[in-house]
């Protein structure tokens, strides 16, 4: 019989070292792994609000439309519609600025006074005052409208503006699914309306007007199960409660206004 001894440039594998190999492949394959998981992890956070948009939210997944917010600051600290506007004008492709809607298309009357008694004209109707300024304040649905429609109607556009001021979650929920944004009131702090001190005669109808001190315009992109997605023209894109939402939205009386074709 013959013996085969091992050299020294070929040393025999023990037992030991093959289940140290097999551990350390072993090992190599959990980190492979793990990377593949952190880079798939990396993707989900860059898309969350990148090509594809979709956020999730404790498992519910949000599509929000592919609307960019026109920020209000510096140059209308007190422009939220004239911005949302804008924001849904130009994700219409319309390249359209917020100043000139602002001031030459949603109707818009500044303050003045005759015996001591300060006069204006009512949200519903115009924007009182001048957004650029402290004594701005906030218009609703039909000036919104009536300034979109105006500035449509110049374009040669099929588009039109709608006040659909009254609508349900349903309805919301019907607009976004065709892709249509809708501009919405809410409180800015999510509170319930509440008025200021600020207040003035209202010049058609004799009423006294007296500001509420806490109304946002927005743009809502999506609406999920637990939360919803606004452009704000204040604080950029971001999220909010939907319950939260709802609740600011009807106190402020379901405003809501959706250009489409």
């Amino acid at each position: 019989m013959t013996t085969v001894l091992q050299s020294p440039e070929m040393p025999c594998t023990s037992h030991s070292q093959i289940s140290k190999s097999s551990e350390h492949t072993k090992n190599k394959a959990k980190i492979k792994h793990f990377r593949w998981i952190l880079l798939l992890a990396l993707l989900t956070v860059s898309l969350t609000f990148g090509a594809n948009r979709f956020l999730t939210v404790k498992g519910y997944i949000l599509d929000p439309l592919r609307v960019e917010p026109v920020m209000q600051l510096p140059e209308l600290p007190n422009g939220c519609e004239a911005s949302s506007l804008a924001t849904v004008l130009q994700y219409y492709g319309y390249s359209v600025d917020k100043l000139d809607l602002a001031y030459g298309y949603i109707p818009r009357a500044d303050f003045w006074e005759q015996d001591g008694v300060r006069y204006g004209i009512n949200p519903e109707n115009a924007y009182p005052g001048d957004p650029a300024t402290g004594r701005g304040f906030y218009c609703f649905a039909e000036p919104l409208v009536e300034g979109a429609n105006q500035y449509l109607s110049e374009q040669g556009s099929s588009y039109y503006a709608y006040d659909i001021t009254g609508v349900t979650e349903a309805g919301l929920r019907q607009y976004l699914s065709e892709e249509i944004p809708v501009i919405v009131w809410i409180t800015i702090d999510g509170e319930q309306p509440r008025e200021g001190s600020f207040e003035w005669v209202d010049e058609r109808s004799g009423e006294t007007i007296r500001a509420l001190a806490n109304v946002h315009c927005v743009v809502l992109t999506a609406l999920g199960e637990s939360k919803c997605v606004l452009s704000d023209p204040l604080n950029g894109e971001r999220l909010m409660d939907k319950e939260d939402f709802l609740t600011s939205f009807l106190a402020l009386g379901s405003r809501a206004v959706v250009i489409h074709d």
